[in-house]
């Protein structure tokens, strides 16, 4: 059935479905990109410490379990991963974000959530790069 067919009351159906999928995406978001904020402002730039073979074995499974099973390669000394908690928060949420919107994804959304999903890994990124030019400022280094 083409659209010129859809009885109108089924095509405002339709629009009404959109614009809620559109306010959920959009507020989710901002919510993504707020977080990444707050994340940024305790950022201690420090690997995680999993205190034993245990816990390091739990986060791996939670890591594998969200599609990142490449983050073994970065255990070293038994219970020490060479990641940030920032880093590894923001992977498992933007992977679970990208998941949810794909769950949603059809052509009149397709531009918001290419949007969001750009927008909030931008976020992150200038996280990153605030921090390496604040650590060249302070250690005197030119170019990175």
């Amino acid at each position: 059935m083409t659209h010129s067919m859809m009885p109108i009351h089924l095509m405002s159906m339709i629009i009404d479905i959109i614009f809620i999928f559109s306010f959920q995406i959009c507020e989710h978001r901002d919510k993504a990109v707020e977080a990444v904020k707050l994340r940024a402002q305790e950022d201690r730039w420090e690997p995680i410490n999993c205190f034993n073979a245990a816990g390091t074995e739990r986060f791996l499974a939670e890591a594998s379990a969200a599609g990142i099973p490449s983050v073994r390669a970065y255990v070293y000394d038994e219970c020490w991963i060479a990641l940030t908690r920032n880093t590894t928060s923001f992977s498992l949420s933007y992977l679970s974000f990208t998941d949810s919107l794909l769950k949603l994804f059809n052509s009149g959304l397709r531009s918001l959530i290419n949007e969001s999903l750009v927008n909030v890994f931008h976020s992150h990124l200038r996280h990153i790069e605030q921090a390496v030019s604040c650590l060249c400022k302070n250690s005197g280094v030119k170019h990175v």
